[in-house]
C-alpha cells in the first residue's frame, strides 16, 4: 500500500498514481484539499483530507503518523514536493517506525536539494558543470560579473525555507523571483536584484548561461538503494518548455544517450542519492560537453515519460522498498509526454517567434505531436483527471475574465 500526499498544480502526483496504479499497486491518496483533482483517479482506493504543510508543520507530521498507524502493515510513503520531501527526512526518526521510504543522510539531502552543493559535488567528481557563485552577504555584483559573466541567470539555492520547526515553501523569494530562474543582461540589473534579494537573506546562486534552447536539455530519471546500485532508467529530451527561455516541460521525447546516463548516475553517486530523482543537464553546444543543471530527489512532473517509454520507475521503487527484485528496465525510442494544455499555450505565445527569434508554424508544431502520446492529465484509461482539469481551466478563465470586466467597469 501507498500514501501519497500530493500537490495539485503540477502533474506529479497523477503521474505517480497513474504509474503505480496501473501496476496494480493499492493507493491512498491525501490533500488538505477536500476536492483536488487526483481524488477523480480511478487507480485511488482511499481518499483522506490531510493538514496543510505549509500552515502547520507539526500537525502534519502528526497526522502523517496516525494515517500510516491507521492503514497498518507495510505502507510505502511517496513525497512529491521539496517541502515533503525535506520533512520526511528531516523527521525520519518519527516515521522510519511507520514507513518504508528511501530516507537520505542529512548530508545527501543537503547535497541534493542545494544546487551550490549538488554542482560542487559534480565537479569533484569530474563532471562538467556552468560556472556559478553563491551570493550571500559578502559577495558583490562586480564578483559575480567577473566569476560568471553576463549574461547570467539568478535561481534560488534552494526553495524550502526551515525555521522554528516549519517546513514550508520561500513565498517572500518566490515574489521577489515572480519565475523560477531570472535572467540578467546588465550589471544594473544585478545590483537591483541583488540588493532585492539581501532584503530577505535569501542565497542565490547566479549562474552562467549554457547558450541553446531547451531542446538541448537532457532529462534522466534514476533509481539508486543499496540492493540494485544507481539505475540510469530513463533518458529524454525536454522538447519545449513554458515559458520557452527557464520554464516547465511541456514536451518529452525518448532519447536514450549513454553519456547522459553516466552522467546522470556518477553525479547521484556523488551526492549519495537513495531512491528516485531527476537529473537534467544540458548540451553546451560551444564545446560539446554536458553541463549540469540540477538534481531533484524525487519524481519529476514528467514522471510519466518514463512510463510512456515501457519504465515504471515509481514501481521499482515501490517494489525495492518492500524487498523485491527490481529488474533493469529497458526504455523503448517510442512515446511521446505532452502537458496538453500548456503545450498549446507554448504554441498560441510563441508561433511567431520565441525568446530566440524560433518560430512554431502549425504544420510543424502537429507534426511534432504525432506518434504515441502520454498526456499529462488526459488518457481514456484514467479520464476522469482530464475532465476535471478543463473544468479548472474553464474556472479560472471566467474569473479572470470577470476581474477584467469589473476592473474597467
Amino acid at each position: 500500500m501507498v500514501l501519497l500526499p500530493v500537490p495539485e498544480k503540477v502533474p506529479t502526483g497523477i503521474g505517480v498514481i497513474r504509474s503505480l496504479g496501473r501496476a496494480g499497486v493499492p493507493l491512498v491518496v491525501a490533500s488538505p484539499q477536500h476536492a483536488p483533482l487526483s481524488f477523480t483517479s480511478r487507480y485511488v482506493s482511499e481518499r483522506l483530507h490531510c493538514p496543510d504543510l505549509d500552515e502547520d508543520t507539526e500537525a502534519y507530521v502528526e497526522w502523517l503518523i496516525a494515517a500510516g498507524q491507521h492503514l497498518g502493515g507495510k505502507v510505502v510513503l511517496f513525497p512529491t514536493t521539496d517541502e515533503q520531501l525535506v520533512l520526511v527526512n528531516q523527521r525520519r526518526d518519527r516515521l522510519a517506525p511507520t514507513y518504508l521510504y528511501p530516507y537520505l543522510s542529512s548530508d545527501a539531502l543537503l547535497q541534493c536539494i542545494s544546487k551550490s552543493k549538488s554542482l560542487e559535488a559534480a565537479q569533484r567528481v569530474g563532471l562538467g558543470v556552468p560556472s556559478s557563485v553563491l551570493v550571500n552577504g559578502d559577495i558583490t555584483a562586480d564578483e559575480v560579473v567577473r566569476r560568471v559573466g553576463l549574461p547570467c541567470v539568478i535561481k534560488p539555492d534552494n526553495w524550502v525555507k526551515c525555521e522554528d520547526g516549519r517546513v514550508r515553501r520561500d513565498r517572500e523569494l518566490r515574489r521577489a523571483l515572480v519565475d523560477k530562474v531570472v535572467r540578467v543582461e546588465t550589471e544594473e540589473q544585478l545590483r537591483g536584484l541583488l540588493d532585492e534579494l539581501r532584503m530577505l537573506g535569501a542565497d542565490v546562486v547566479a549562474q552562467e548561461e549554457i547558450p541553446g534552447g531547451c531542446d538541448e536539455i537532457f532529462m534522466c530519471l534514476v533509481y539508486a538503494s543499496a540492493a540494485h546500485g544507481t539505475i540510469p532508467a530513463y533518458v529524454g529530451r525536454k522538447t519545449r518548455q513554458f515559458p520557452s527561455d527557464f520554464g516547465t516541460c511541456t514536451l518529452a521525447e525518448p532519447m536514450w544517450r549513454s553519456e547522459v546516463a553516466e552522467y546522470a548516475k556518477h553525479w547521484a553517486e556523488s551526492v549519495g542519492l537513495v531512491g528516485i530523482a531527476d537529473v537534467e543537464m544540458k548540451l553546451d553546444v560551444r564545446t560539446s560537453e554536458y553541463k549540469g543543471i540540477e538534481i531533484n530527489p524525487r519524481c519529476p512532473t514528467w514522471v510519466t515519460a518514463a512510463l510512456a517509454s515501457g519504465v515504471n520507475v515509481p514501481h521499482m521503487a515501490y517494489l525495492d522498498l518492500l524487498g523485491h527484485q527490481v529488474g533493469r528496465p529497458e526504455q523503448t525510442e517510442s512515446g511521446l509526454w505532452i502537458d496538453g494544455v500548456r503545450d498549446l499555450a507554448y504554441f498560441l505565445t510563441y508561433r511567431t517567434g520565441d525568446h530566440q527569434g524560433r518560430r512554431l508554424r502549425l504544420g510543424d508544431y502537429l507534426r511534432s505531436l504525432q506518434g504515441r502520446r502520454e498526456y499529462a492529465y488526459f488518457t481514456v484509461h484514467d479520464p476522469l483527471p482530464g475532465c476535471r482539469r478543463l473544468l479548472d481551466i474553464a474556472y479560472q478563465s471566467v474569473c479572470s475574465l470577470s476581474d477584467r470586466f469589473w476592473k474597467r467597469s
